[in-house]
Order: C-alpha cells, then structure tokens, then sequence
C-alpha cells in the first residue's frame, strides 16, 4: 500500500492570456481544451478491414470561464476591442498546473466573440472561447508528497530529491 497523497487545487493553475495572468475563475468547471478534430480517422473498407488516417491539424478551442466580478474580464474585453479596430488581437495562451505536469499552450490564438451577457440574483459568468491556430496539449498528472517537497519534471538523470524514486521527465518540446 502506498502512502502517496496526489494533490490538486484550481488555485495552482496559472493561465496567462496576450502576456496578462487571468484570475477570478469562475467556481467549478473553469477551463476546457479541446482539438477541432480528431488525431486519427478510422475508414472501414468493404471487407471489413479497419483502417486509419492521421489528421495533421493541431488547431483547437479554449474555453475560461471567469466569474463576472473578475477583473480580468476588463482586459479581455480590452483584448477583443483592439482586434476588432486592428486586427492586432492573434495572442498566445499559456495554462500550466503548477503542482502537476498538465501544460496547455497556443501562440496564435484569438477570441471568438462576445461573451453572453447574462445577470441575475447570483454571480454569473462569463465564457471566454479563444480559437486557436495550434494548440499544444499536454495532459498530466500531479505531484504527490510524502513529506518532502518532490520536484518533478526536471529534464534528465536521477531524481535530485530522491534517487531512489524516478525520474519523471517532461513531454519533447513542440515544434513549430
């Protein structure tokens, strides 16, 4: 039986939009990442023989939802503003769990359109769609401790905290 604890908590995830950190999500589903298609395609032949198709395409969606009290609504709004008058609003997106290896990254992506405005008695929020040229997706675990602060994720050798445990190494970098 292990006594390992694997920790999580929304407030270790770091999202940083067009260079500015977004906070004020909003409580319970906060992100959403997916590709517009899928990485494979399955044909069925008439005789019953399977098989697939690579699809290159890497572009997706990435959905924050703040809550509508977040100051950070103010600069996507202001975001958007600047790419309706010029055109200049292609940013990159960057989402990182700080206490896990879960990394999501795009250097071109854009807002889609206006949230829905919606206001009532509660906090409402607000769902920011950014589509993204490429995304690269990376999905992870998180850490776990045993007292000790393990450091995950260095590239190469021996685990510096504890050489008896292994070494976890992070995903290749992408190519662009």
């Amino acid at each position: 039986m292990s006594n390992r604890v694997y920790q999580y908590s929304a407030k270790d995830y770091r999202i940083i939009v067009g260079g500015f950190s977004i906070s004020g999500l909003y409580s319970g589903s906060f992100i959403e990442v997916a590709y517009d298609e899928t990485l494979y395609n399955k044909i069925l032949g008439c005789d019953g023989r399977n098989t697939r198709a690579r699809n290159i395409s890497r572009a997706g969606t990435i959905t924050i939802n703040l809550a509508r009290t977040s100051p950070s609504n103010d600069v996507l709004s202001g975001i958007l503003l600047v790419d309706e008058a010029t055109n200049g609003g292609v940013i990159p997106i960057f989402l990182k769990d700080s206490k896990g290896l879960t990394t999501v990254f795009s250097l071109s992506s854009w807002i889609r359109e206006v949230p829905i405005l919606q206001d009532s008695t509660e906090i409402e929020r607000r769902t920011w769609v950014f589509d993204c040229s490429r995304v690269n997706i990376f999905v992870g675990g998180n850490e776990w401790r045993t007292g000790t602060n393990v450091r995950i994720g260095t590239r190469g050798g021996e685990n510096p905290v504890n050489p008896d445990e292994p070494q976890v190494l992070l995903p290749p970098e992408p190519e662009f």
